[in-house]
This record gives C-alpha cells, structure tokens and sequence, in this order.
C-alpha cells in the first residue's frame, strides 16, 4: 500500500514512444511508488518482471503466475528500466531508486 508520502503513477501509451514490444491493447499499467526505496507495487499482477540499469544490463529477474510486486531494495540509487510482461501485454518504464 502507497504511504501518504508516495506517488502513484499511471501511465497512457501511445505507438509515438518507439518502444517496439508495447503492447498497446489496454494502454495502461500502474505501478508505485515512484521513486521507490524498497519496493515496487504493481496496480495488476503480472508474470514476469525484469529489472535492467541503462545500459541494458538485466539485473533482476522475476517470474511467476501472479507477481504484484518486485524488492529493489538490493540496488544502489539511480534510475532503472523495468519490463513487465502480462499474458498478452508487455510494458516497459522507468522507476528512480532513492
């Protein structure tokens, strides 16, 4: 659950991104806090959930049939890309580890 000091962020996707492997039949994937310090919740489970730094080095790896959240705690700060991946949706996004 989000503290009163966190954000939640929802996002609308749209092809103009350039990123290849959205899929944009729902549009929409909600995750928080953002930035986070331990861990990252998602708004829907998902089955797979990776985590890579910028320059695309996969550093955490989650997989199951109902992920609803990944522990980030282990990560230094920065900013880091995740990529979630539903049964017929994938999305991808930013999230700033404090």
């Amino acid at each position: 659950q989000p503290s009163d000091d966190s954000l939640m962020w929802t996002f609308k996707l749209s092809k103009s991104l350039g990123l290849e492997d959205i899929d944009t039949a729902t549009n929409r994937f909600v995750y928080y806090p953002n930035p986070v310090r331990d861990i990252l919740y998602f708004g829907e489970s998902v089955e797979t959930a990776e985590v890579y730094d910028l320059n695309g080095r996969k550093l955490l790896d989650k997989k199951g049939k109902s992920i609803n959240s990944i522990d980030l705690s282990a990560l230094p700060q920065g900013v880091y890309t995740l990529k979630v991946t539903q049964t017929n949706n994938k999305y991808r996004f930013k999230v700033i580890k404090k």
